[in-house]
């Protein structure tokens, strides 16, 4: 069972900086990941969304790379289903951990 992370609205950022970070993180989905290959279709530029915001949560909390791809495959196994290209899911999780989360002070 894929587990639930909090929200993503406990976290105190600013509005425009969390959407930034989640169009990143879509990105990321989407560019390294997509299991269901769908980075080219127009309409379906949103299929990975349900998964943006424990993404967000996960890597705001300093995840380990093996909690974040352990989220990843958790997804492919019990709702996808199918998977995607070879090292994929490493890649994204690289990609995703390099996603600037706080503004530097």
């Amino acid at each position: 069972m894929v587990k639930q992370v909090h929200k993503s609205e406990d976290v105190p950022i600013e509005k425009q900086e969390f959407r930034r970070i989640w169009d990143e993180i879509r990105q990321a989905l989407l560019t390294y990941w997509d299991p269901i290959r769908v980075k080219d279709e127009p309409m379906a530029q949103d299929e990975y969304d349900m998964y943006i915001d424990p993404l967000f949560t996960l890597l705001w909390r300093n995840a380990t790379h093996e909690e974040v791809s352990a989220y990843l495959w958790e997804i492919i196994e019990e709702r996808i289903g199918l998977h995607p290209e070879h090292g994929a899911t490493e890649e994204t999780v690289k990609r995703l951990k390099q996603i600037r989360l706080r503004q530097e002070s």
